[in-house]
Parts: C-alpha cells; sequence; structure tokens
C-alpha cells in the first residue's frame, strides 16, 4: 500500500470487499481462494497487482450458473451484514452522539445554573456594595459637614485671633512710634548739644591753630636766628682754619729747609729722626 499513489490508495480504500474480489477473480484467482481472504488480504492482493502494473486478461472464462448463482447469494447475505453492521455502527453513533448532547445539555445546564447563582452572587454583592457606599458616603457627608463645621469654629477663631493681633500690633506700633519720637527728641537735644559742643570746639581749635601759628613764626624766627649764628660760627671757624692752614704751610716750608730728605731703607729712619731732632728743639 505504501508504494501505491495518493489516487491509488484512495480507489482501493474506498472499493467494497465485494468488489475487490470481483477485480482479483478479473485477474484469475480462483473464486474459493478469493472467498477465503478477509478484505485486509483482498485490499493487499489488488495493492500488489497495481504496483506491478498488471492488466485484467480481457478474454472472458466461462462461468459455473450455479457457482454465480451461489456467489451472487453470498454477496447478497454479506452485503445484507455489511448493511446490518453499518445500522448498527449508525445507531451507535447515534446513542454516542444523544449521550454527548444529553451530556453537553447538562453541562450547559449546569453552566446556566452556576452562572444564575454567580449572577445571584453578584447582584448580592453589588447590592451589599451599594449599601456599604450608601454609608460611606452618609459617613462622608457627616465627615463633612463636620468639617466644614469645625473649618468655620477654626476661621471665627483665626478671624478673633487676627483681630487681637492687629490691635496688639497697633498698639505696639503706637508704643513704638511714641518710643520713635521721644528717641527722636533726645537725638535732636543731643545733635543740638552736639553742635554747640563742635563749635566750641571749632572756636577751641581756631584759637589752638593761631596760637600754633604765632609759635611756628617765633620758631621759625629763633631757627633763622639759629641759623645765622650758626652760619657766622662756621665762617669764623673757616677763617681760622685757613689761618691754622698757612702757619702750618709755613712751618713745613722752614721744615724742608732744615730736615733733609727721609732714606729709602727702612734701616735708615732711626738715625735719621735722631739727626732732625735737635733742629726741632731749636723750634
Amino acid at each position: 500500500m505504501e508504494a501505491l499513489t495518493a489516487a491509488q490508495k484512495t480507489a482501493v480504500t474506498k472499493s467494497s470487499t465485494d468488489r475487490l474480489r470481483l477485480l482479483l477473480m478479473q485477474y484469475g484467482y480462483a473464486e474459493e481462494v478469493v472467498l477465503a481472504w478477509s478484505r485486509e488480504e483482498l485490499m493487499n492482493k489488488y495493492a500488489e497487482l497495481l504496483v506491478q502494473g498488471v492488466e485484467p486478461p480481457v478474454t472472458p472464462r466461462a462461468v459455473d450458473p450455479e457457482v454465480e448463482k451461489q456467489r451472487m447469494a453470498h454477496e447478497m447475505e454479506m452485503k445484507k451484514m455489511e448493511m446490518e453492521q453499518e445500522q448498527r455502527r449508525i445507531e451507535h453513533e447515534q446513542r454516542l452522539e444523544k449521550q454527548k448532547i444529553e451530556q453537553e445539555q447538562r453541562r450547559i445546564e449546569q453552566e446556566q445554573q452556576r452562572e444564575i447563582q454567580k449572577l445571584q452572587q453578584q447582584q448580592q454583592q453589588m447590592e451589599q456594595e451599594k449599601l456599604r457606599r450608601e454609608q460611606e458616603q452618609q459617613l462622608e457627608k457627616q465627615k463633612m459637614e463636620q468639617e466644614q463645621l469645625r473649618r468655620e469654629q477654626e476661621q471665627q477663631l483665626e478671624k478673633q485671633k487676627l483681630k487681637q493681633q492687629q490691635q496688639l500690633e497697633k498698639q505696639k506700633l503706637e508704643q513704638q512710634q511714641q518710643l520713635e519720637q521721644q528717641k527722636l527728641e533726645q537725638e535732636k537735644i543731643k545733635l543740638e548739644q552736639e553742635q554747640k559742643r563742635l563749635e566750641q570746639e571749632d572756636i577751641k581749635l581756631q584759637l589752638q591753630e593761631r596760637l600754633e601759628l604765632e609759635k611756628l613764626t617765633l620758631e621759625q624766627d629763633k631757627l633763622k636766628q639759629e641759623a645765622k649764628l650758626k652760619i657766622e660760627e662756621l665762617a669764623a671757624k673757616e677763617r681760622a682754619q685757613n689761618d691754622q692752614t698757612k702757619l702750618l704751610k709755613r712751618y713745613s716750608d722752614a721744615l724742608a729747609q732744615v730736615i733733609s730728605t727721609q732714606p729709602e731703607e727702612t734701616t735708615d729712619l732711626p738715625a735719621y729722626v735722631r739727626g732732625w731732632k735737635p733742629s726741632l728743639k731749636s723750634w
């Protein structure tokens, strides 16, 4: 069967058992042998012939009328049995289908019952939820009313507190203004006193500056006189120094005529000094 094409497989499987017997008998198989085979053996034999490509013989063979009659009776009996089996199969399938339908019907009824119960439970839950929400709304409404009342009371208290605070602030501001006014007056008095003190200090500074100026003038005159005296003193000293210089020059010239020239050798210095000491004594 595996070697057949799809069309050949369909032709073999859809052929009835009697047709398979007739086809095999046309290929030359004996009727007794063909009648003894099962449907599976008939299909396998016919499939082998199709695979081999063997054509059935075209020459008709002689058929015994009695044998043909028995064969037809046997085929009728087989067809009847097949029809009865098919009838029983259909009835069995119908019973199974009916049971299946009844089971499905019971399942649907159970599903519907469960769905109804579920809907009833949901309805109860919705009613309970509705009642709970109404209670919550009522509680929320009461809560909001209480909150509104509390807020109004707080606002009233806040207004009173604000009014009192404003009065206190006003009093405090008035006191501060009075204190500021007193402070300003005191500052004014202090500024006037400070102004007078500064004026006195200014007069005092002017007098002091005048005295300092006079003192500075006297100091300058004194310094000028001291500078003049110093210049005169320096001039006198310079004249005296000039006189001493002239005297020393005169002495030097005199000594140059008396004392000989200093020797170059250091060993001759003592004799040189002893030589001009008597000359100095004579001066």
